[in-house]
């Protein structure tokens, strides 16, 4: 877990940089922000304050760690999720290729085996003639 702060309430931070030390990577190498506001960022964010579904105040260092494993767990099985079914239609379009040039194949192979056997017959009436 991989995880930035960005807080404009500096008390909070710095509490979260004292409990999260093992955690804080630089902002554009994390998994996601832990906020005390929503802000203008694409990483994900575990935001901090009364109002929030993730964390609201007071909270304790145990409550933090386990709400905080709780949000990556679930960006984990979202990445996941996103990561099967782009697998998935990866895997589809592959298959819709393929056959597309399996098809392709047999009717370039059909045309000469049919190119080969007119020729074929062509020869064969051409000898007949000369006999």
């Amino acid at each position: 877990m991989k995880i930035a702060l960005e807080c404009k309430d500096l008390i909070l931070e710095k509490t979260l940089e004292i409990a999260l030390k093992d955690f804080l990577v630089l902002k554009k190498d994390c998994d996601f922000l832990v906020c005390d506001e929503k802000i203008n960022s694409q990483k994900p964010q575990f935001i901090i304050n009364k109002k929030s579904n993730f964390l609201s105040h007071p909270f304790n260092i145990e409550e933090l760690l386990n709400a905080l494993n709780d949000f990556n767990i679930s960006l984990q099985s979202i990445a996941y999720k996103i990561a099967m079914r782009e697998k998935k239609l990866m895997n589809q379009k592959c298959e819709a290729i393929l056959e597309q040039l399996r098809q392709e194949s047999h009717e370039k192979i059909d045309a000469i085996f049919d190119l080969y056997k007119t020729e074929l017959k062509n020869l064969i009436k051409e000898e007949n003639n000369n006999a």
